[in-house]
């Protein structure tokens, strides 16, 4: 940078700035992106959740019941 007029030197560190904030701005839309990638995969695992949940609870209702029906097969 030796030997620049003090505007070529100005325009210099401007364009570099500009750079910076491009390139920044290009991480910044990736990763929004990767969020929102992400917040769907979040959200189709709580529906999985929920769903194993439900399949879980109308199990054990069967097991209860088959459990009732034993006991009151075995008291009989």
């Amino acid at each position: 940078m030796q030997g620049l007029s003090p505007f070529e030197r100005l325009t210099e560190k401007v364009e570099a700035l500009l750079s910076r904030c491009r390139e920044a701005l290009e991480a910044q839309a990736a990763l929004e992106s990767l969020v929102k990638e992400k917040d769907a995969e979040i959200a189709t695992l709580k529906e999985q959740v929920a769903a194993i949940e439900q399949e879980r609870a109308r199990a054990r209702e069967k097991i209860d019941e088959v459990l009732s029906r034993i006991d009151d097969f075995m008291t009989g």
